[in-house]
C-alpha cells in the first residue's frame, strides 16, 4: 500500500511540473519522442526477459506460490501480485511505446507531461521488478546448495 501511494505522488508531482515546463515553453520536449520508443522499447524487453527468467526457477514460483498476504483484506499469494506487477508494467511500456508514436506526429504540453510520467513510472517498475529477480536469483541458488548438500 505504501509502494502505491508513493508511485501515485510521484506520478502527480512529475506529471504537474513537466505540464509546467512544457505548457509555458521553459523546456521543449520535442525531440523526447524518438528516444522515448527507443527506451520504452528496451524497457519492454527487459521485462519479458524478467518474466520467463523467474517463470523458469520451480523453486522460485513454489517459494512464492506458497506465500501468503492479506491485500485490501483479502488473501493472496506473492505470486498473483507478481502477476500484477508485471501486467501493470508491460500495460504501461505499451502504453508509453503508443504516446512515443503518436508525439513523432503530434506534439503537445499535456502529451510531453505524459510521456514523462510514464517513462518515471516504467523506471519505478522495471526497479520493482529486478529487485524481485534478484530475490529469485537468490532463492534458486539457496534450494540448488539445499539439493546438492
Amino acid at each position: 500500500m505504501f509502494i502505491r501511494i508513493i508511485l501515485w505522488l510521484f506520478l502527480i508531482a512529475f506529471f504537474s511540473g513537466t505540464l509546467y515546463l512544457s505548457y509555458y515553453g521553459i523546456v521543449n520536449f520535442s525531440n523526447l519522442y524518438s528516444e522515448a520508443l527507443t527506451f520504452s522499447g528496451i524497457l519492454l524487453g527487459f521485462l519479458l526477459t524478467t518474466f520467463s527468467a523467474i517463470y523458469t526457477k520451480e523453486d522460485f514460483i513454489g517459494h512464492l506460490n506458497n506465500k501468503k498476504v492479506f491485500v485490501k483484506g483479502i488473501l493472496t499469494t506473492q505470486l498473483l501480485q507478481l502477476r500484477g506487477c508485471f501486467s501493470r508494467a508491460i500495460n504501461i511500456s505499451l502504453l508509453s511505446c503508443g504516446g512515443a508514436i503518436i508525439g513523432c506526429f503530434y506534439t503537445h504540453p499535456f502529451l510531453d507531461a505524459l510521456m514523462l510520467s510514464l517513462l518515471g513510472s516504467q523506471l519505478f517498475f522495471s526497479y520493482l521488478l529486478f529487485k524481485v529477480l534478484l530475490n529469485g536469483l537468490i532463492v534458486s541458488t539457496c534450494a540448488d546448495a539445499k539439493k546438492s548438500n
